[in-house]
């Protein structure tokens, strides 16, 4: 079993001795229908790539989109990711609707998707970028003006290779969307129905036996629990 996947601290992380709770969730899940996992780490426009093109079993970091849907099956969710925009702390930005963005700048990482509202609004200033990194560069220095992701990942990249920025920027009040994330199969492989059949299965099992419960609270994410 190979699955394709970008480093997305603190939920998957190419070190096998961190790893993450993805990597711990999705692991152990396959693992209880008998699967032994095999990470290969891209940036992520490569790495979705790949998965859909069926060059590797499947991705597991993934949000729901129409758009993704039509390439890939999507399998249970296994884990819930809320989404906020950042912004530089000297620059007063609210919103309600995307109309109110219209004067701003918004980095994008390539491929990646925000939300379904967010991937249909053409009339922002979306500018793409490769990484989660380079995003937060851009944003500290003033070069663009937002950047929407899920809120973990950007604390945990700018502690990591930012971490002089953190006094310098916040999250803007209203969030984005809160998503859930999946594994998902492209249906151009022979085999996708049967890797997610596979992968709920294992999922399950652990839910019921209160190993993921005890995954979570390991990575101290309790509260990201798709278990009401």
């Amino acid at each position: 079993m190979t699955l394709s996947g970008d480093e997305w601290s603190p939920y998957l992380v190419e070190k096998p001795e961190v790893g993450g709770v993805v990597y711990e969730i999705v692991n152990t899940a396959f693992l209880r229908e008998g699967h032994d996992v095999k990470w290969l780490f891209y940036p992520w426009a490569r790495a979705l790539f790949l998965a859909r093109k069926g060059k590797v079993n499947g991705i597991a970091t993934a949000w729901y989109s129409e758009e993704r849907n039509k390439d890939f099956l999507f399998s249970n969710p296994f884990l819930i990711n809320r989404l906020s925009f950042l912004k530089r702390r000297d620059k007063d930005i609210t919103w309600n609707t995307y109309e109110d963005l219209s004067p701003y700048t918004i980095a994008q990482v390539n491929q990646a998707v925000v939300s379904e509202e967010f991937e249909k609004a053409d009339y922002l200033k979306k500018h793409q970028v490769p990484s989660v990194t380079t995003a937060l560069k851009l944003l500290v220095s003033g070069r663009v003006d937002l950047f929407g992701d899920d809120e973990i990942n950007i604390m945990e990249t700018m502690k990591k290779n930012l971490p002089e920025g953190l006094e310098l920027v916040d999250f803007v009040a209203k969030p984005i969307v809160t998503n859930k994330l999946y594994f998902m199969a492209s249906r151009s492989r022979s085999d996708h129905i049967e890797m997610i059949k596979t992968f709920n299965a294992g999922l399950a099992k652990i839910m019921a036996d209160g190993t993921y419960q005890n995954i979570l609270h390991k990575h101290q994410m309790d509260r990201l629990t798709v278990l009401p």
